[in-house]
């Protein structure tokens, strides 16, 4: 069980399926595919103002020295807030991993870039 799971709630935006807990979302979305959830937060008894999000995968390639290397970041973005979750991001090899998570600059340039294409995306309607 996850630690939120008591008070936490989703919705599926895609099909209107509601889930109690976080392994029944990751269930879903890897079943059906869906994406866009509502996040309800029922912390104190007061249930908070729900907040909507896109869970996706992206990867990234990064040319060095004539080689391709590739990240995955799978992440939620919240659009109201500009918020990015990084739920997990994999390296195809510990160098990249290393020159990536090395480099405060070259995270946040993947954040922006990471930020550019949710944008993108939003504002075309995907």
């Amino acid at each position: 069980m996850h630690p939120d799971d008591p008070n936490r709630m989703w919705l599926c935006c895609n099909c209107g399926r509601g889930f109690t807990f976080n392994s029944d979302v990751e269930d879903h979305r890897h079943n059906f595919k869906h994406s866009k959830m509502m996040l309800c937060d029922l912390q104190n008894g007061r249930k908070k103002k729900p907040q909507m999000f896109t869970h996706g995968l992206i990867s990234l390639d990064f040319h060095r020295g004539g080689n391709t290397s590739r990240f995955t970041v799978e992440y939620e973005y919240y659009p109201s807030t500009r918020l990015i979750n990084y739920v997990d991001v994999r390296y195809a090899d510990n160098k990249l991993k290393c020159i990536v998570e090395g480099n405060s600059e070259m995270m946040m340039k993947v954040d922006t870039y990471l930020r550019s294409i949710l944008n993108q995306k939003l504002s075309a309607g995907s």
